[in-house]
């Protein structure tokens, strides 16, 4: 299960295959960014709306939540290569 709320912002699924989660702060419901895959570093990245300024503490929790996706990515890349592959006998 993912951690989607943070002590300042929060992420929310989308149904969207290209942009599975927005980032909000958690004062208001305005869309701070934006979470995609980004296919030149096979990893999820996040895209913030210009005009927000974020401190350490909110740039950690981003880095959480995105190592959690791309460790969630990489755990599914292996179960599906790991049932691609034949055996080796």
């Amino acid at each position: 299960m993912l951690k989607t709320k943070y002590q300042y912002i929060h992420f929310v699924k989308v149904k969207c295959e290209h942009m599975p989660y927005t980032m909000h702060s958690n004062r208001s419901c305005f869309v701070m960014g934006t979470v995609h895959y980004f296919k030149p570093w096979k990893k999820y990245v996040i895209e913030p709306v210009s005009d927000y300024v974020f401190d350490e503490n909110c740039l950690r929790d981003i880095a959480d939540f995105l190592d959690q996706l791309n460790e969630k990515l990489k755990g599914n890349k292996n179960a599906t290569e790991k049932r691609t592959t034949p055996s080796s006998k």
